[in-house]
């Protein structure tokens, strides 16, 4: 009896060696299924009931730490403020048309882990906001006061910034150069153009019988808009040296005031083609003594038009302009007239630079005037108020334009009578500057 109890307390012995060598741990972490056929593995046990190698303890290997990291959050100063959707809309306007296809979102810092859900959150959230900033342009569209549409209409695509500007859209222009006064160039420009004009009167003319006639002066004109635009046709003085001393003597003074609105009411860069009608305000504000204080006041309702007529390639393109008016005057001392004139010039190699220039004028005069008995008149720089009903003058000139750059350009002209009562007429040289905004 003593004998197997000894036998199964050896037996016990035995097998709990191999229970207590192994790792507690890692059998808490492995528990023993039933219907695994290793949950966890024993080393078996030899034959001579020595322990297995196997069965000794061995250090436990730590496994690697993930460290993961931790997000980034940017701070943000105590005084910013989030952007409203309307703010983001008012603020992305600001930029030029060329540089945003379509209105911008607000920029949110996001961690480079975001996924792409977000993403896709932000750039819906940016569509959104450029559909409903179409949307709000066109419910502005379509509810704008006509004051509001005039404005756009009167100033396309400038509104206040474009105010003082010149018309650049047609450079491929050159502006009149022969009747400085009356030849109106149909673009809205900002500009000074000192003039200077020598004339010869000839010498059958029955009062003169002879002599020269010098201006000096400039004119000016301002433009407001595209389409709005106040001319300065006229200011400076006249130097008038006859031949005949018997009717006078040589004298100098200030000449007429002329000025006057101008509206380009049509106004087409793809097809280079523009038009403009006007007035000008004839002031007679000079002395007696050089004829610049006849009557009281004329008006001359005008129209002008400019355009491209044809585009040679390389080689240039011929460009015209025509002018059309007719003095009105306030009372009948003053002689009446119809004008005309019509401006061809060449754009050499279109490289706006030279331009020789042809040009046609025209006077008719339609009543007589009072103030004066004698005969004759004189065209662009006098209105005698004489006996000259009836009386016409065509004039033609040659000339050129060269165009230092589009602000500052130079012209020369020489003008001969063609046919008509040349009247103080008998030939003009022409040379003015150009300042351009």
């Amino acid at each position: 009896m003593r004998r197997a109890l000894r036998q199964c307390v050896c037996a016990l012995a035995l097998c709990a060696s191999p229970l207590a060598a192994a790792d507690p741990p890692r059998l808490l972490e492995a528990p023993v299924s039933l219907g695994s056929a290793r949950a966890v593995d024993l080393p078996s046990e030899p034959a001579s009931g020595t322990i297995h190698p196997a069965a000794a303890k061995e250090p436990a290997t730590p496994e690697p730490e993930v460290v993961r990291p931790k997000p980034v959050r940017l701070s943000k100063p105590a005084n910013a403020r989030t952007l409203s959707d309307d703010e983001v809309i008012r603020l992305d306007r600001r930029l030029p048309q060329d540089d945003r296809a379509e209105p911008l979102g607000r920029y949110e810092p996001r961690h480079p882990n975001d996924d792409r859900d977000e993403i896709d959150d932000f750039v819906g959230r940016r569509s959104r906001l450029g559909q409903r900033d179409r949307d709000d342009d066109s419910k502005k569209r379509a509810s704008a006061k006509f004051g509001d549409k005039l404005r756009d209409w009167l100033a396309p695509g400038g509104g206040r910034d474009s105010w003082l500007f010149s018309d650049h859209a047609f450079d491929q222009f050159a502006t009149p150069l022969s009747n400085p006064f009356l030849a109106e160039d149909p673009r809205a420009l900002t500009e000074v153009r000192p003039i200077f004009i020598y004339q010869s009167i000839p010498t059958p003319q029955p009062n003169f019988q002879g002599g020269n006639i010098y201006f000096f002066g400039t004119r000016a004109s301002i433009a407001f808009t595209e389409r709005i635009s106040l001319t300065v046709n006229k200011l400076g003085a006249i130097a008038l040296n006859p031949s005949n001393k018997a009717f006078g003597d040589s004298e100098f003074g200030f000449a007429e005031l002329w000025l006057g609105p101008k509206f380009t009411f049509y106004r087409n860069p793809q097809s280079s083609a523009i038009a403009s009608a006007g007035a000008i305000f004839q002031i007679p504000t000079g002395p007696g003594k050089v004829y610049q204080d006849t009557g009281n006041l004329s008006i001359v309702p005008y129209i002008s038009a400019g355009k491209t007529l044809c585009d040679f390639g390389s080689i240039g393109s011929l460009n015209g302009i025509a002018n059309a008016g007719y003095s009105i005057s306030t009372n009948r001392l003053r002689s009446d007239y119809f004008y005309g004139t019509a401006h061809l010039d060449f754009d050499v190699r279109n490289n706006h630079r030279f331009y020789p220039i042809a040009e046609l004028n025209y006077f008719q005069y339609t009543t007589d005037g009072q103030q004066r008995a004698f005969s004759g008149e004189g065209q662009d720089l006098f209105n005698f108020g004489s006996q000259s009903k009836g009386a016409g003058l065509v004039t033609g000139a040659l000339g050129g334009r060269f165009k230092i750059t589009e602000a500052a350009q130079i012209g020369a002209a020489y003008e001969l009578p063609l046919f008509g009562n040349r009247d103080v007429f008998r030939y003009r040289f022409t040379l003015d500057l150009i300042f351009r905004y």
